[in-house]
């Protein structure tokens, strides 16, 4: 038989099985239909809703990673690591708020986006040992830090260092070293 049940009503079935699908494939589980629809719910409080990913590496078979909610972080959706027991990710519940629990490795450009209009920050690479990080407004970078070139800001403001109101460029109880190459200050106050 395909589909066995024991004394205590635990259901088993060997085969594959298809929901509004006569063949469901390689899958285990397969659902289709115009809106498909899989819904994890726990009805009691504080309990975890979610889906876990058990893997075979190198021969072990364990629990690898969980996704849902009630795991670790209340009503959070979350991605927790089964294997070393601790949250990845999370994303609090009124969805303005995402968490990255370690370091997070971009592998090319990372973008802020104020809601649908240009990025206002962008982190590039310029070669494989030289990053740029550029504050925008308006689509045009105002603010460049080059980690292999020229930096610069150019916003059409005034640039303060110690305070909030600067006039031109304004140092107020901070120093200000100017290499060899650079010593034109003329409009520079010094507090």
């Amino acid at each position: 038989l395909a589909l066995t049940l024991d004394e205590s009503q635990n259901a088993t079935f060997a085969g594959l099985v298809g929901i509004g699908a006569a063949n469901p494939g390689d899958r285990q589980l397969y659902v289709e239909g115009a809106t498909s629809i899989i819904e994890i719910a726990s009805t009691t409080a504080s309990q975890n809703a979610s889906v876990w990913f058990r893997s075979n590496v190198s021969g072990t078979n364990a629990d690898r990673w969980e996704l849902g909610t009630n795991i670790s972080k209340g009503s959070h959706f979350e991605l927790y690591n089964r294997a070393t027991s601790a949250s990845a990710f999370s994303i609090n519940s009124a969805n303005n708020e995402a968490t990255f629990e370690n370091t997070l490795t971009v592998k090319n450009a990372f973008n802020v986006n104020a809601g649908g209009g240009n990025n206002v920050v962008s982190a590039t690479w310029a070669s494989t040992d030289t990053g740029q990080l550029h504050i925008k407004k308006g689509g045009s970078t105002k603010i460049l830090l080059n980690s292999g070139d020229n930096s610069y800001i150019n916003t059409g403001y005034d640039f303060g260092i110690g305070t909030t109101s600067p006039t031109s460029l304004s140092a107020n109880t901070y120093s200000l070293t100017v290499g060899s190459a650079r010593t034109d200050l003329s409009g520079a106050i010094f507090y």
